[in-house]
């Protein structure tokens, strides 16, 4: 046999390493320190720590070549939080707050506290026709009004215009937006 499979209950994880690491009990009583766990390739969780009662995640755990001191995590779950009532086919992705991301047959659900996309531009549409592009901040406009109002400066130079005066600290100006 190359290697003991056995179910055990997850304590603790430690997600801080390149390699997540489990506290476990395989079901026989044994505590197993360092349990590599294996995830898919663009995944990852971290499972919720142990309730009192000891009843949190699962894990199926391999001792590879049958030996004791190198165990791995090969799947881990929670069935308190599972969801259910998935049709065939469909694929959801979810934690344990109750938010989710679910492909279903009729198209992507997404349910969340609150859901934010960092990209410059989001496209939306059949053919991506409409967009929604990140506003600048006020940060951005002060900056671009300063840029302009030095750029008046420097012509009001070559044309020897009288210079206005021009604010050099705009951190104290008050601007507001529309």
């Amino acid at each position: 046999m190359d290697g003991e499979c056995s179910r055990a209950s997850v304590v603790r994880a430690d997600p801080s390493g390149r390699m997540q690491v489990l506290q476990v009990v395989v079901y026989a009583g044994d505590v197993r320190d360092g349990v590599e766990h294996f995830e898919p390739y663009g995944f990852t969780s971290c499972p919720a720590d142990a309730p009192s009662d000891g009843r949190g995640a699962e894990a199926v755990v391999v001792d590879l070549g049958g030996c004791p001191d190198h165990p791995v995590a090969i799947v881990v779950g929670d069935r308190r939080y599972r969801l259910t009532g998935l049709a065939k086919g469909e694929v959801a992705i979810h934690d344990d707050q109750g938010q989710k991301v679910h492909v279903t047959r009729d198209g992507i659900v997404v349910e969340g506290k609150a859901v934010t996309i960092k990209s410059d531009t989001v496209k939306l549409g059949n053919d991506a026709d409409a967009a929604l592009v990140r506003e600048p901040t006020l940060k951005q406009y002060l900056d671009d009004l300063e840029a302009a109002l030095n750029g008046l400066q420097a012509q009001a130079l070559v044309w020897s215009v009288p210079r206005p005066s021009v604010p050099t600290d705009l951190g104290t100006t008050a601007v507001t937006a529309k």
